[in-house]
């Protein structure tokens, strides 16, 4: 089995994966919060409560792999799992992607966005746009030659909505959830319909600039993920994909292969 580990800004997302052949089995994914001054032996001590929970030994785990958006928290997570003997493969410079990667400076591509790709081609075929709702909110063009020749990046759902309820003294602070209609009644619904709605709406304006700037109508494969994708997704005008494992399963596919010619 390996081990695949998430790092976002917010949480840490955990999944265990059985290889089979050339097929791989989420066993099982847990999540934990992302805290930077925890230490490695509390991470280590949370880790092996996940273990234990899911009777799993740790001595199972043959192998592991990370992507971390938070510089601070791979070091910590690398040295709590290496208390269990396990040596991450960190997703970088160097990572073998399989991408056709043409941005200014491959090297600083995010590692969430090369898993997310890696993901998405996987089970879809270019012209693709790949879709993270998460902390931020990150949108992955891979053209309809396989290229991945770009991305927007823009403020993550709760984000917004924390820096308006800030600075916006008399807007309180809200539950994002999915909007009854489009047009509020109260101050919650209203921030929340221009929190949610705005986003879908973002959304479908990017993906038919996208359409455009490939001169493409409809042949364009669709995929999202990230925590609020459940949320924002199905208020899309666009048909989307949602794939909340998206993440996971190519840093999964990422392990298999840059280890295969070692297994082999």
């Amino acid at each position: 089995m390996i081990l695949a580990v998430d790092i976002g800004n917010s949480s840490i997302c955990l999944g265990v994966y059985e290889l089979r052949g050339d097929r791989s089995h989420l066993a099982f994914k847990a999540k934990i919060s992302s805290d930077r001054y925890k230490s490695a032996d509390e991470y280590a001590v949370l880790l092996g409560g996940i273990f234990a929970m899911k009777r799993l030994p740790t001595s199972d785990i043959e192998g592991a792999i990370m992507l971390s958006v938070v510089p601070a928290l791979t070091h910590t997570l690398t040295a709590a799992l290496k208390l269990y003997g396990i040596e991450p493969l960190i997703v970088g410079s160097g990572i073998k992607t399989g991408l056709n990667i043409r941005v200014d400076t491959p090297n600083l591509l995010g590692a969430d966005i090369v898993a997310d790709t890696v993901g998405a081609l996987r089970i879809a075929e270019p012209p693709l746009v790949v879709i993270d709702l998460g902390s931020a909110t990150t949108i992955t063009a891979i053209n309809p030659r396989g290229e991945l020749c770009g991305c927007i990046i823009a403020p993550g759902v709760r984000l917004s909505l924390d820096a308006l309820s800030e600075k916006c003294a008399l807007l309180p602070e809200v539950s994002l959830r999915a909007p009854e209609k489009l047009l509020g009644t109260n101050t919650p619904d209203c921030v929340n319909s221009g929190s949610v709605y705005g986003t879908a709406l973002m959304l479908d304006g990017f993906i038919g600039r996208i359409r455009r700037e490939f001169s493409i109508s409809d042949e364009l494969s669709i995929i999202a993920t990230g925590g609020l994708s459940e949320l924002i997704i199905p208020l899309c005008e666009n048909e989307i994909r949602r794939e909340p494992d998206l993440t996971l399963n190519g840093l999964c596919r990422l392990y298999e292969s840059n280890t295969r010619q070692r297994r082999r």
